[in-house]
């Protein structure tokens, strides 16, 4: 069994859940996944986080996305259901047509002077 799925406060390792491409340097989400109230997402520097349609990410933790890319595609969810998003310097978060975000009441989203939020 993964460190994934132990419930460990253990960090989440991407390639667990997601697929990485390194032409275009993008780690795209392959299974619904849960990051858990104990663990703490980073979205590698320099990369894409993809949530493609008909996938949902939940986050309880928290997901640190500095000078990188979360991009939520048609059909695709990031549920901040109980954590903590930082969408610190230079981190974008892209919401694209049909694409979903939630912020549950009583979560937290930070946003830095240079973060960024598309929502189309």
């Amino acid at each position: 069994m993964s460190r994934w799925r132990t419930g460990f406060a253990v960090p989440p390792v991407l390639s667990d859940f997601a697929t990485f491409n390194g032409s275009n340097n993008t780690w795209t989400l392959k299974k619904n996944t849960t990051i858990l109230a104990s663990q703490t997402l980073t979205i590698p520097v320099g990369t894409t986080f993809v949530i493609p349609y008909g996938l949902i990410l939940t986050n309880n933790g928290i997901i640190n996305n500095t000078d990188s890319t979360i991009t939520i595609n048609l059909g695709g969810t990031l549920n901040n259901a109980g954590g903590t998003i930082n969408n610190n310097q230079d981190g974008v978060i892209n919401d694209l047509l049909g694409g979903v975000l939630n912020n549950t009441t009583g979560c937290i989203f930070n946003k830095t002077v240079a973060g960024t939020i598309n929502d189309d």
